[in-house]
């Protein structure tokens, strides 16, 4: 079946644990990136809409990008810990 892992009889209880531990924080990076995107691209014209003149343009603008860099981080955090996954 899909979605089942199938580990090698003899393999040590704490690199079994181990791979389970950093794949499920991985998966929650990249949840975390997904949701932070999604906030970024949802909140981000609405704030820059909001006011008059220039002023809430700037820091809607130096909101997302601050916001996109948190994402990024989230997301190239969760690939890292996806390659040592797959090497375990």
């Amino acid at each position: 079946t899909t979605g089942q892992v199938e580990i090698p009889d003899g393999t040590h209880w704490a690199l079994e644990g181990l791979y389970f531990v950093i794949t499920a924080l991985a998966m929650v990076c990249e949840i975390a990136a997904t949701i932070r995107a999604t906030l970024v691209s949802l909140m981000g014209p609405a704030l820059a809409l909001r006011g008059r003149g220039a002023p809430p343009m700037h820091r809607a603008v130096e909101m997302m990008e601050t916001s996109f860099k948190g994402a990024w981080q989230s997301f190239v955090a969760g690939l890292r810990l996806m390659i040592v996954s797959v090497l375990l």
